[in-house]
């Protein structure tokens, strides 16, 4: 999704799936975020930076970066947002009323219809929800937003 987003480049789910396998990115626990992004930078002339501060993402966005978010799903005491285990959403921009617009690659119809998931707003494919429901979502996570840009 990024890929495409910021460099107009064909980069289909299957191509980015081998990538991730070919840099070293796939683990038996998942994707290693850290290790996608820098191939991703190099290969498609990308910056990148690391945050755990979601006040940065604001000023990113309006500058035409795309975040990736790594959100941490059930934990004590906690329902996950945006899955039960981990998972990374994409943050695409802002809407108009400060609320983040997101996609989801694991996104299916009923997701977030549990009363837990209510605060997203979904739209077509696409998703809103408050920086401060993506961040909570994230607090187990480090980093929680890897941001790129062109």
């Amino acid at each position: 999704m990024l890929v495409e987003t910021l460099t107009g480049q064909s980069f289909p789910p299957e191509q980015a799936a081998a990538f991730a396998i070919e840099c070293g990115a796939r683990a038996a626990s998942g994707t290693d975020m850290a290790v996608l992004a820098k191939a991703l930078a190099r290969a498609f002339g990308l910056t990148v930076t690391q945050s755990n501060d979601v006040t940065e993402l604001p000023a990113a966005l309006k500058r035409g970066a795309i975040a990736i978010c790594n959100t941490g799903g059930d934990r004590a005491g906690y329902k996950g947002v945006f899955s039960d285990g981990g998972h990374y959403v994409v943050v695409l921009g802002l809407a108009p009323d400060g609320r983040l617009m997101l996609a989801d690659p694991g996104f299916y119809a009923g997701k977030y219809d549990k009363s837990y998931r209510k605060t997203v707003e979904v739209a077509g494919k696409l998703l809103y929800a408050p920086p401060d429901v993506l961040d909570n979502d994230a607090q187990n996570r480090n980093p929680r937003y890897t941001i790129f840009g062109v």
